[in-house]
């Protein structure tokens, strides 16, 4: 079985990254950003993106 895949964007439209706003994405290759930002990639590897760029979190209710 291979592991889903889904475009940083997509990741972030899940309900536990709901309350997450990337400010600063370099976990993202800046100087290809719309190509590596729309590359599908496991949620390990968004994850592991998330903790080299600045983000946002956002009181939940």
């Amino acid at each position: 079985m291979s592991e889903i895949k889904k475009c940083a964007d997509d990741w972030l439209r899940q309900p536990k990254y709901a309350c997450l706003t990337v400010r600063d994405p370099d976990g993202w290759d800046r100087k290809n950003f719309e190509a590596s930002w729309a590359e599908e990639i496991t949620e390990q590897e968004f994850n592991r993106r998330l903790l080299s760029s600045t983000c946002i979190v956002w009181p939940t209710a």
